[in-house]
């Protein structure tokens, strides 16, 4: 038992450090590019941008809807190198914004050889419903009509319209769409592959691509499209056992995810010859807790987060919402699977807590930018939905809704 533990302990470690290389390998490789073949097309990226506004609202008048060209523009900007910084310093500084990663360059650069903003754009649309209708294909196969529809519904609160036009937004649910089609693909009952090593490296994928705007995302949907398959799959386990796994899997992506940053720290300092960790701490702490400028106060964080789910634009729907939940709670109250079901159903609501433990963590930055991060709530949507579709007892309420209809025989 513990050399299984250690082998599997030294299996993740080593995952670990590959990834970090791959991570800094490819990014130097795609700063070897000379600034000039991508400089035409960022300077026209530039300037559209700076053209359409720093936080336009082009599909609903609302700031839930808006998209972030601010960041696209920063995006853009760190697309070329400062002078006199060879390949490697350059994918470590990213105009002295050395804290994150900034892994969307390994697409970024090469795609401003060849195309100009707008059809960046559109390749970020299309491949973000492309990829969203794989995933809907594949979970109505997989898992049946009632979780595509909870997935979709899930969606639907956070103007998914505007999420692929902003490359900034894009990336988290480009990454989770990816990983749910490889968790479908990969999982069988039985299997013998490493779920803590999946969310690993999504923790650190993630971490290496996003800017921090809902990177939860890629843990939690996935998670519970996990606890779907193995319902599904009629998978018997103990409470306990799938607790650890809920624990388990989690503290994968934590340490994946936070080991992932904290790696980005240690190299940029040492590489740049800058204390870049203690630039870091000074800003996760401002993310935390704030300042006198910035001063937090957690209920009203809290508040614009939930209001933001169906702000302005979103009002009128909240009403549909609210319907279908309490018809869909009224169908479990009365057509409740056994007691068992509903304690593995019972996962899907505290995997709904997620974002909300997120957002007392990192609650300055949940406040200031309270118009994105609202976006992990699609966790606590879809955690609710799976809970009260999977424990509702679909069969008997089929039956009983036979029996009561009028019909004429022949």
């Amino acid at each position: 038992m513990k050399r299984t533990f250690i082998s599997r302990l030294l299996r993740y470690v080593v995952t670990f450090i590959l990834l970090v290389a791959v991570f800094t390998l490819t990014l130097t490789l795609v700063f070897c590019i000379p600034n000039e073949a991508v400089l035409s097309n960022q300077q026209t990226a530039i300037a559209y941008l700076q053209q359409e506004g720093s936080y336009p609202q082009i599909y609903f008048e609302t700031n839930a809807a808006q998209l972030d060209n601010y960041t696209d523009e920063l995006m853009m900007k760190t697309a070329t190198a400062d002078d006199g910084l060879n390949p490697l310093q350059a994918a470590m500084s990213m105009k002295n914004y050395a804290r994150y990663w900034h892994g969307y360059q390994l697409l970024l650069r090469p795609a401003l050889i060849f195309f100009n903003y707008e059809q960046i754009r559109y390749g970020y649309i299309f491949a973000f419903f492309l990829l969203l209708t794989a995933v809907l294909l594949a979970l109505q196969k997989k898992l049946g009509r009632r979780a595509a529809f909870a997935f979709i519904v899930s969606l639907c609160a956070l103007y998914p319209l505007s999420i692929p036009a902003s490359m900034q937004f894009s990336h988290v649910f480009l990454l989770t769409f990816a990983g749910i089609l490889i968790l479908l693909r990969w999982y069988s009952p039985g299997s013998k592959r490493d779920l803590c090593m999946f969310f690993l490296v999504m923790g650190m994928v993630v971490n290496f691509v996003d800017l921090l705007t809902a990177p939860l995302i890629t843990l939690g949907v996935p998670l519970l499209i996990y606890f779907c398959l193995e319902l599904q799959e009629g998978v018997v386990k103990s409470f306990l056992q799938r607790f650890r796994t809920l624990v388990t899997a989690s503290l994968a992506w934590g340490l994946g995810y936070g080991g992932c940053w904290l790696s980005k720290w240690l190299l940029s300092s040492f590489i740049l010859k800058q204390n870049v960790v203690a630039d870091a701490l000074e800003s996760m702490l401002f993310r935390m807790g704030g300042n006198e400028n910035y001063p937090l106060d957690r209920g009203v964080m809290m508040r614009k987060n939930l209001e933001l789910l169906f702000s302005e634009t979103g009002k009128r729907l909240c009403l549909i919402w609210i319907l279908v939940l309490v018809v869909l709670v009224l169908l479990m109250i009365c057509f409740h699977r056994e007691k068992q079901a509903i304690l593995c159903g019972s996962f899907f609501l505290i995997i709904a807590l997620y974002p909300y433990a997120w957002f007392l963590v990192l609650a300055n930055h949940s406040d200031i930018h309270a118009w994105f991060t609202y976006r992990i709530q699609q966790i606590a949507i879809l955690g609710i939905a799976l809970f009260l579709l999977y424990t509702t007892d679909w069969k008997r309420f089929g039956t009983v809704l036979r029996n009561h209809l009028p019909y004429k025989k022949g």
